[in-house]
């Protein structure tokens, strides 16, 4: 619905009482989004002003302030914050959180297409997860998920709007036929006839986006509707790492699973999706890198060639750190944009003889340093298993929307072990994570050294655990511990 590319159409001639309505955003089949400004609070928002078949519909008010109510409690970086509705002299209108920007089918039109590096559109992917992910634990259906309803601000935040809208105005939308249309290929196919929507409809919707961004064209092609329900219900399309074999193979797996007509074989939730996203970028090791793609792919004027402006970027501030101008936020900006370049760890210790009498900058560097160490090179970040591998397994649990819930699972240890190979003590159990590279696990409050972690032998019993990621809330809960077994907890990563 809203149009975040239409920007700078002209002023607008209309009123709304108690707003002051600055530009058009955008026109649907049955609101206009105007920019305006909130004159009780003097705040700019973004609002929507539903067209008098649905103002006079006194059954569709009630539903969309019943839909505006649930959604004003869901506060998430990733969604769209719904202020309240109004209903002055019988125009019903929604008040928005305002976002300048562009929706993500413009940024797929545009920038997207130009731009060679994965991570800021599995990143992109990641947000759109989270959000749908943090409306599904309140209840919230979206139900007309697609790329105009995802938009993508100046500063490079995700966001997704229009949740819930789709279910209250189907008398009015679905009888038209060009809308219909336009959102007919992202709907999940058990929607389609008739079924209630559902977590796994709205997860379908994001398999069909995260398809179309990663491999440039749509699932699921037909030249008139009914070919195009037809191909939806049989499940054919091409799968991802066929059209696009760039994409990582357990990633290209997940979509192809989203797209299942039968919503008991897609994955399990959303956060299944989010989880095994942030784990291919958590071994890439550049997740603060492709947000600030994003952010620069959006707010440059005429931007086309972002891996262009990436190398003119990274080669002037390597030139910079070389010389004795350069200073700390040099090196900082470095570091946030590219932190896993080979040529990092020399600039550092360059850096570091040049200012080694300043403790506090011996700091920053440690900590810079430390977090390279853990990253690894940029060669190893950006190498994906391919479509071309010889074979993966897709290996992802159920996440929150800040670090995935571990799951745990037994496998016994085999009867007969080689000559060669030490066989376990009796008496103590195995414990295996799997775990991004950037979390800490800690057993009996005591730290899990990382060399240890995939066979942490320890004595059989209940202990309790901890899984740490910094800047999120800690996960803590007990494993249990079995003489002669191997328990395996995986986690997924977050940013």
């Amino acid at each position: 619905m809203v149009n975040a590319g239409m920007l700078n159409t002209p002023t607008t001639d209309r009123a709304y009482p108690g707003f002051e309505l600055k530009r058009l955003l955008g026109v649907g089949a049955t609101a206009e989004v105007f920019a305006a400004m909130n004159l009780t609070r003097h705040m700019p928002v973004a609002l929507k002003v539903f067209s008098p078949m649905v103002s006079r519909d006194p059954e569709l008010v009630k539903r969309l302030e019943d839909e505006a109510a649930i959604l004003s409690r869901l506060k998430h970086p990733n969604v769209v914050s719904t202020y309240g509705v109004r209903n002055e002299g019988g125009s019903f209108a929604l008040e928005l959180e305002l976002i300048e920007g562009q929706d993500l089918r413009q940024w797929m039109m545009g920038t997207a297409k130009e731009l060679q590096l994965i991570e800021p559109k599995l990143w992109v992917l990641a947000q759109i997860a989270r959000g749908l992910g943090a409306a599904h634990e309140i209840g919230a259906l979206h139900r007309d998920l697609k790329p105009e309803n995802i938009l993508l601000s100046l500063t490079g935040e995700v966001k997704i709007t229009d949740f819930g809208l789709a279910r209250t105005v189907t008398r009015v939308t679905l009888t038209r036929v060009g809308l219909l249309v336009g959102s007919l290929g992202y709907l999940a196919p058990e929607v389609i006839n008739g079924f209630r929507a559902s977590e796994q409809s709205d997860l379908y919707s994001l398999g069909v986006m995260a398809y179309e961004l990663l491999a440039g064209e749509a699932p699921f092609i037909g030249e008139t509707p009914q070919t195009l329900i037809q191909l939806m219900t049989n499940g054919r399309f091409t799968p991802l790492c066929e059209r696009a074999p760039h994409v990582p193979l357990a990633i290209g797996h997940l979509v192809d699973r989203t797209l299942n007509p039968k919503p008991e074989f897609r994955p399990a939730t959303v956060w299944e999706f989010e989880a095994a996203l942030m784990n291919e970028l958590s071994r890439s090791g550049i997740l603060r890198f492709s947000k600030a793609v994003l952010a620069e792919s959006i707010s440059a004027s005429g931007f086309e060639h972002q891996t262009e402006a990436l190398r003119e970027k990274h080669l002037g501030l390597i030139t910079r750190l070389k010389t004795p101008e350069a200073s700390a936020s040099d090196l900082a900006e470095f570091h946030r944009l590219f932190p896993n370049d080979e040529e990092l760890p020399t600039l550092i210790a360059t850096f570091g003889a040049k200012n080694s009498n300043q403790l506090g900058q011996k700091r920053k560097l440690a900590r810079a340093a430390t977090a390279i160490a853990a990253v690894g090179g940029l060669s190893a970040a950006l190498s994906f298993r391919s479509c071309s591998d010889q074979a993966a397994e897709i290996h992802v649990t159920q996440a929150s929307p800040a670090i995935s819930k571990p799951s745990s699972t037994e496998v016994a240890i085999p009867a007969a072990t080689p000559a060669h190979t030490p066989k376990p003590a009796p008496e103590k159990g195995t414990l295996s994570f799997e775990v991004p590279d950037d979390v800490s696990v800690y057993v009996r409050n005591e730290l899990v050294p990382r060399d240890r972690l995939r066979r942490y032998r320890i004595a059989p019993g209940q202990y309790p655990m901890r899984i740490e990621k910094e800047g999120f809330l800690p996960i803590e809960g007990q494993v249990d511990v079995k003489a002669g077994r191997v328990s395996v907890i995986r986690a997924g990563g977050a940013q």
